[in-house]
């Protein structure tokens, strides 16, 4: 063994591998294989325990380079990462603009990734050994030049192991601040929060009631990037020959991680008491769910609207035959508003009146512009639909979060010549209020949210009010096949029910119809008759309302919002100040 080991050293091979696994090509791909083990953790893959790892590892494949690299490894993994996970854009049945938008889409949120690495990187432990040495330094009146790594920079006993405790902490804030921005910036992708990956850990998920998904991101970052710099720790002992004692590496290597660990413990201890303790409901609410599997290039097919539409009168009529208080169609079931197609109207009004049921389905709304003069001069909107048990329209709900490039074309108002990149023109407009569906027999408030606006934890926030019973999701995943798509958005927006307590009902065009609870378990995800979710059918749930005596107990995120999540953001603002302006040291490899 020890022969080995010398030939190693000593001979050109050895020299010309070491070379080899130091140089930039060797770095960018680690830094793509821990991309793509992070996406392994989401739908389809669903290794869940690779997200306790690959923060951590991108880190890892920054490490010995200049800032200028680290973005960029940074940005490799984060294009790994994207470019696995969200494949399924490339599904589009328009070839162009799926591959434009997915390689485009994937290339700006890897820069996120990349700003993580970076500031990551300036925080790394030995420049706030340095930091701090020199600020004790000053505050003593002492002119000595701090020395990175070495036991005379230490200004008080045990601040060699302080460093490497703060900076796991800052990394996984900085990882929040990353998910916080992503939500917000060029109209928000919260696709796949590092949280959202631990979906199926019901105690540890619970935590999302007091600090939304970014808290159980936090947890996953924070002990990943700790178990880096443990196994950093334990590859310096063996290079150095460090000739510490076994019972103190022990206990640095136990006091990195005790912390983070201890987290996740007591956050899932939180969770299974809430786990443990059962709703107050006075009723329940019997909700027929229609999935009606209509293939995207006849759904805009205006010779087809009359076969689509008796496609779906057929699977209500038999799923009204068990009586349901409400019948729902997914998003874009209805390609014009109820009270202006006489067929339409006449085949609903007929369904709702012989069952005593109401519906809400989804479909598109115009209005003529102001000062229209033709009739193709109007405002298209994204909108859900009430309609009473006698047929009548009682509300409307426009999407307020419209999806850029498909729903509508940036900066298209005041360059219209934009307008000409998009297939349907300028697009839709998105609407200006907040609205409460209610039920009257049995009373029921809920809150209509169309395609994606269930993944913005933000804006399901603001709409889950205190009288809301449930949140009612119509969406249509079918542009992307069968793929990881319906999955990833069902399993991104079921943290909207943890953290709000509520239910939420989906209703998909085809793909993942169900619904979950408020502590996040998944009811009816397949179809009675098969063990697949995709195909045209039908489903009735059952989904328990608030108790009329009690009411709802709104959750500690559903009364303050994301104040974990901007604490988190000042938390990476304040360390990023400190090594900016007081921690201004040469940089060096770590």
């Amino acid at each position: 063994m020890l022969f080995a080991k010398d030939w190693f050293r000593t001979k050109k091979v050895g020299a010309i591998l070491r070379s080899w696994i130091s140089s930039d090509r060797f770095r960018l791909g680690r830094a793509w294989l821990s991309g793509v083990l992070l996406a392994m953790a989401f739908p389809q893959f669903n290794f869940s325990w690779l997200a306790w790892l690959a923060p951590g590892l991108m880190l890892w494949s920054t490490q010995g380079t200049t800032a200028k690299k680290v973005f960029w490894a940074g940005w490799v993994s984060g294009l790994g990462c994207y470019l696995v996970s969200l494949y399924w854009i490339f599904l589009m049945p328009f070839p162009w603009h799926g591959m434009v938008g997915y390689l485009g889409l994937c290339a700006v949120l890897s820069l996120f990734t990349g700003a993580w690495c970076w500031l990551s990187w300036c925080l790394r432990p030995n420049r706030w050994r340095a930091a701090l040495a020199q600020s004790s330094n000053k505050n003593k009146g002492k002119r000595k030049t701090a020395v990175k790594g070495s036991a005379q920079s230490c200004p008080w006993p045990g601040c060699e192991l302080w460093p490497l405790l703060v900076w796991p902490l800052c990394c996984a804030a900085g990882w929040v601040a990353q998910e916080m921005t992503t939500a917000r910036i060029f109209g928000g992708f919260p696709y796949n929060p590092l949280g959202a990956s631990q979906f199926h850990r019901l105690s540890l998920i619970q935590i999302a009631s007091v600090t939304g998904v970014y808290g159980v991101s936090f947890l996953v970052a924070w002990l990943s990037v700790a178990l880096m710099v443990a196994f950093r720790q334990v590859q310096t002992w063996m290079l150095h020959k460090q000739a510490s004692s076994g019972k103190r590496r022990a206990g640095e290597l136990a006091g990195l991680l005790v912390l983070p660990a201890l987290a996740v413990v007591v956050a899932s201890l939180f969770g299974m008491n809430q786990l443990a303790r059962s709703d107050d409901c006075s009723s329940h609410l019997k909700i027929a769910l229609i999935q009606p599997a209509i293939p995207q290039v006849v759904l805009w097919d205006e010779q087809q609207q009359t076969n689509r539409l008796r496609k779906i009168v057929e699977l209500s009529q038999a799923a009204l035959a068990a009586r349901p208080d409400l019948l729902v169609w997914p998003e874009s079931a209805m390609a014009g508003i109820l009270g202006r197609n006489r067929l339409t109207q006449e085949m609903v009004g007929h369904l709702l009146l012989s069952n005593g049921a109401w519906m809400v389905f989804g479909g598109n709304d115009t209005h003529p512009k102001p000062g229209a003069v033709g009739a193709d001069e109007v405002e298209a909107y994204n909108a859900a639909f009430l309609v009473d048990a006698k047929g009548e329209l009682v509300e409307r709900y426009y999407k307020r979060h419209l999806v850029m490039f498909g729903e509508y074309m940036p900066g298209a108002r005041w360059l219209p010549v934009l307008a000409r990149l998009r297939s349907a023109g300028a697009g839709m407009l998105p609407g200006k209020r907040n609205v409460t569906f209610q039920l009257e027999q049995p009373s029921a408030w809920f809150a209509p949210l169309i395609c994606y606006e269930d993944v913005f934890p933000h804006e399901v926030r603001s709409r889950a009010n205190p009288e809301t019973d449930f949140l009612l999701n119509l969406t249509n995943d079918g542009w992307f096949g069968q793929s990881a798509a319906q999955w990833q958005h069902a399993q991104t927006a079921l943290f909207r029910a943890v953290e709000n307590g509520l239910p939420l009902v989906r209703c998909a065009n085809n793909g993942l119809t169900c619904w979950i609870d408020s502590r996040g378990r998944i009811h009816d995800v397949c179809f009675s008759y098969t063990e697949g979710i995709y195909g045209p059918g039908y489903k009735v749930v059952t989904v328990p309302l608030r108790s009329a005596t009690t009411g709802r107990r709104p959750t500690f995120y559903n009364r303050h919002g994301d104040r974990f999540g901007w604490s988190c953001v000042g938390l990476t603002l304040l360390a990023g100040g400190f090594r900016f302006g007081r921690g201004r040291v040469t940089d060096r490899n770590s």
